[in-house]
């Protein structure tokens, strides 16, 4: 995702310099904004045609024999045979017929007793990166406009050079996470 994220900011940039350079006007950010969007367009009913079904969502629905055939097919992707998979892929439910307990949840459940401190961390700590990150990214042509006094195509520029820097950096934070003696506690 980090990729993905990564080559998304490298694309809003390169549209950015050339949407300027043919629409100088003050609303060239509107041809941007609709230039961002038009991947969605195509994207979102190809993910819809594509992209799986999670087994958690399946299972859940009690569509059996389509996680079967999604962990055969998963596991084919990953390793080429099908002898990795424990029971041969057969699903068990472990519940009792009857049983719904497992089912019923709701998101007043994160702010439990036994959740509520770890719920409220992980949300600081999420809002903590997520404002860094953006403010980041956001501030980072202001500041270049400010201290530099560059051209909006010269701030694109530099905010993809710094998206474009980026790649190297996550793909080297994933081949750390699967290193033995490494692992994600140590690759942070």
């Amino acid at each position: 995702a980090g990729v993905a994220f990564a080559l998304g900011e490298v694309f809003v940039c390169l549209a950015g310099i050339a949407i300027h350079a043919v629409d100088p006007s003050p609303d060239w950010w509107r041809s941007l904004l609709l230039a961002c969007c038009l991947p969605d367009v195509f994207g979102i009913p190809l993910a819809f045609k594509y992209v799986p079904e999670s087994p958690h969502f399946l299972l859940t629905q009690g569509r059996n024999e389509e996680v079967e055939e999604l962990l055969k097919d998963v596991a084919e992707t990953n390793t080429g045979s099908t002898d990795c998979l424990l029971q041969e892929g057969r699903v068990h439910h472990l519940k009792e017929e009857g049983d719904t307990s497992i089912d019923e949840w709701s998101v007043a459940q994160l702010f439990s007793p036994s959740l509520r401190s770890i719920t409220t961390f992980v949300m600081i700590i999420w809002m903590v990166c997520s404002f860094a990150y953006y403010g980041h990214v956001f501030s980072y042509p202001i500041a270049l406009q400010d201290r530099y006094d560059m051209e909006i195509e010269n701030q694109y520029f530099a905010v993809m050079l710094a998206g474009m820097a980026e790649i190297p950096g996550i793909v080297l934070g994933m081949a750390l996470i699967d290193m033995e003696g490494v692992g994600r506690r140590h690759a942070v």
